[in-house]
């Protein structure tokens, strides 16, 4: 890519690699690019990693120990399987909180991580642009356009009774498109 004479570059070599160390990347389909981005620093990891010889080891339960204790615990016993600048430098640790519905017992883990996922947010209420088209024309008024907002649970059938109330239809079919624009209102709290 550094050579002045070329303006692009083929990453084919790279992706054949790929496909060979890791065969759900081979062929042309879609692939998910978090599931190749961990797959990809994991061999690195493994490649890097300075630990020869892993021992097995046991994580013991948080015993209601403070939560740095145990997290310093849980990190020891991952870093005796794991050492390498892939862990110190992408590597963390989230808590896990399990409570038991029957004796109410808590007990934390803490395990390490290489990426975190970050949900999308849902929302509750989303904005419809409906063009609306009249059985009868001349006495309604011609096709007019209407904004909504609506539950993103709604059923058509909800959007039919709204369509119908702001227009003071009382037909029974109704011929109307709709153009989401993806402008959400109200997110979930």
């Amino acid at each position: 890519m550094w050579l002045a004479n070329k303006d692009r570059a083929t990453p084919t070599t790279l992706k054949r690699a790929i496909g060979d160390i890791a065969p759900q990347f081979r062929g042309y389909n879609q692939q998910d690019s978090y599931d190749l981005f961990n797959c990809l620093i994991d061999t690195v990891h493994e490649d890097l990693n300075r630990v020869l010889d892993k021992p097995y080891t046991e994580i013991p339960d948080s015993d209601g120990r403070e939560d740095n204790e145990v997290s310093r615990e849980h990190w020891e016993i991952f870093l005796k399987r794991n050492r390498s600048v892939v862990v110190d430098l992408f590597y963390g640790q989230y808590k896990s909180r399990l409570i038991c519905q029957k004796c109410n017992f808590i007990s934390n883990t803490f395990d390490p991580f290489l990426a975190l996922t970050i949900p999308i947010p849902a929302y509750k209420i989303i904005k419809l642009k409906v063009i609306y088209f009249p059985l009868n024309m001349a006495i309604e008024g011609g096709v007019q356009t209407l904004e909504v907002s609506i539950s993103a649970h709604a059923s058509a059938q909800d959007l039919k009774d709204k369509i119908k109330e702001h227009f003071k239809s009382r037909n029974e079919v109704l011929l109307y498109t709709i153009n989401r624009q993806n402008r959400p209102s109200e997110k979930i709290k």
